[in-house]
């Protein structure tokens, strides 16, 4: 019987955090690469939204190359929180046009400059927000927010984002991270606080804790305030 071979598409490696050939270690991914393609569906009809990321990286900086005037990667930029990442961009592909998405990680500048991170935050949105004042209140807020959580569970801010649109139109997101693992604080962030208090919330954090015990495989039985053993990435 003759020996049966393995398709090309079996033998083809999958992506893997521990490989320490990586030269550049991307934080948008899970497993490092500086590029991201996904879908996003609104409802169940219809056709998805494709999204695409990229982290620009000059080729200098990935093929280990250095002449006089491109000094040799991290030469002059630091580790933060293992990676060097500092902006990504993101494209939502529509069938009526493209549009295009700015995010900044404001790590870098914090350490170089020796500016907290919120600081320089704040700085950003409230330059482009020119005289949009429920946007300086809603961000006012937010900082409120940030104090607390920071003490509380440890609430640190990764990424701000922005459309590439006029600073009128443009959305803006922060995003944060916690090292907490437990359901209750994820509750506490996503209510800002028990802030967001609706039916609507109520039932959507149900829905989301029928999804964390099944992903993190807890009983149904589990205390909010039970935290997780989870993997460092």
């Amino acid at each position: 019987m003759p020996e049966s071979k393995s398709s090309p598409a079996a033998e083809k490696p999958m992506p893997d955090p521990k490989k320490k050939h990586l030269i550049w270690s991307s934080f948008m991914t899970d497993d490092y690469t500086p590029i991201e393609l996904s879908w996003a569906w609104e409802d169940d009809t219809g056709n998805p939204e494709v999204r695409l990321s990229i982290e620009p990286i000059r080729r200098i900086l990935v093929s280990g190359l250095t002449t006089r005037d491109e000094p040799r990667m991290g030469s002059n930029s630091t580790m933060i929180d293992g990676h060097q990442s500092q902006y990504f961009a993101a494209f939502d592909l529509f069938p009526i046009g493209i549009t295009f998405k700015v995010y900044y990680l404001p790590a870098q500048k914090s350490y170089r400059d020796g500016i907290p991170v919120w600081n320089i935050v704040h700085a950003a949105v409230t330059e482009m927000s020119g005289h949009n004042s429920s946007r300086i209140l809603a961000l006012d807020k937010l900082f409120n927010f940030y104090l607390a959580c920071s003490v509380k569970y440890g609430l640190k801010v990764e990424i701000v984002g922005s459309d590439y649109l006029p600073a009128s139109q443009a959305r803006v997101k922060i995003y944060f991270r916690t090292s907490s693992s437990s359901f209750q604080s994820v509750r506490y962030i996503m209510t800002l606080r028990g802030v967001l208090a609706s039916d609507n919330m109520e039932a959507a954090m149900k829905t989301l804790r029928v999804s964390w015990n099944l992903v993190l495989g807890l009983n149904a039985d589990s205390t909010e305030g039970e935290a997780v053993d989870l993997p460092l990435v």
